[in-house]
């Protein structure tokens, strides 16, 4: 919750240098280019009543001044898991979680996106409804999917039942999306994650028109296995999508329990073909998987995947531990 700082790399020289800081009391950054060059990152601004989804631009050397984006609906902690990247048309795309409180308490669940044709001056949603340029209050942002639907409401019961810091806590139990991607025609993907009913689709915008595609019956082997928060996706450049997602044996919303594997989906027209990468470990999680992100139109190559595999000891408000954990790197020849 401090300054982001801001290293590259030389290509060849593999030194880190440090570049900068961007952002203030900043976490959950993601960033992308412009087609003029220029770095944007994109970070959840806590703090304060409402919460905020900022974003900063580098210019030259220098950073500019963190500037608001969306301010939350719902009050205190918002977990917005933004994505962001931009298509070959030179469109700028943000994914994000919109949590938003009803009036007796519960909280709806829902995900959005939007979307900017002047490299981050302006935003409109989806179908290219005209969003402003700060400030875009949360609730005024269109939800991915039916908006009105029962499942996505979670109860200020289950609220309390889940209050307490740890894997359970109800903040994991919301509605997120994975980092969005485009293709080469400049349609849009992203995973929609339901982690009320543990199940994840793919959906891509194409012409201002949203569709989507179920993932979880071709992932998902076992009836008592779920669908895990949070998911990387990337595409390569004939449009074939690669969706790693996570699978947790557990009947309810668990971070990281025990025995999470991760598996490939890989989309390809209408077909979805699954591929577990580990086998299960009761002891450990394999889990948080990071893909190699692709520039505008894909990549030529299939994209090298990261993923950790250790225990989660904490969870919600309960993170500090002294545990390692192994960070491993796959990747076809």
């Amino acid at each position: 919750h401090g300054p982001l700082e801001h290293h590259t790399m030389m290509v060849g020289a593999w030194v880190w240098t440090q570049a900068g800081e961007a952002g203030e009391r900043a976490t959950y950054p993601s960033t992308t280019v412009d087609p003029s060059g220029n770095l944007h990152v994109f970070y959840r601004c806590g703090g304060q009543e409402r919460w905020t989804l900022n974003r900063a631009k580098l210019e030259g050397d220098q950073w500019s001044g963190p500037i608001e984006l969306i301010r939350a609906h719902k009050p205190g902690y918002v977990y917005w898991t933004n994505g962001a990247t931009t298509g070959p048309d030179g469109t700028m795309h943000l994914a994000f979680g919109n949590p938003q409180l009803l009036e007796n308490g519960s909280i709806l669940y829902g995900a959005s996106h939007i979307q900017s044709l002047d490299e981050g001056h302006s935003w409109v949603a989806s179908d290219g409804t005209t969003l402003g340029e700060v400030s875009i209050p949360a609730e005024s942002v269109p939800f991915l999917g039916d908006a009105h639907s029962d499942d996505r409401v979670q109860s200020s019961e289950a609220i309390t039942q889940y209050e307490a810091p740890g894997p359970e806590n109800y903040n994991y139990q919301q509605m997120n999306l994975s980092n969005p991607v485009t293709d080469s025609a400049g349609s849009l993907h992203v995973v929609l994650h339901h982690n009320l009913r543990g199940t994840a689709d793919l959906w891509s915008l194409a012409g201002g028109t949203w569709s989507s595609r179920p993932l979880t019956d071709a992932v998902i082997k076992e009836p008592t296995c779920r669908i895990h928060p949070q998911s990387s996706l990337s595409i390569d450049r004939t449009g074939r999508v690669y969706a790693v997602l996570m699978v947790e044996p557990t009947d309810q919303c668990v971070w990281g329990p025990g025995g999470t594997t991760i598996t490939r989906a890989t989309v390809d027209g209408t077909s979805v073909v699954s591929d577990p990468l580990c086998d299960a470990d009761p002891e450990v999680a394999q889990w948080l998987p990071a893909l190699e992100h692709p520039g505008p139109g894909g990549l030529d190559h299939s994209p090298a995947l990261l993923f950790t595999r250790g225990e989660n000891a904490g969870g919600f408000g309960d993170n500090a531990n002294e545990l390692k954990t192994e960070v491993c790197l796959r990747r076809e020849e």
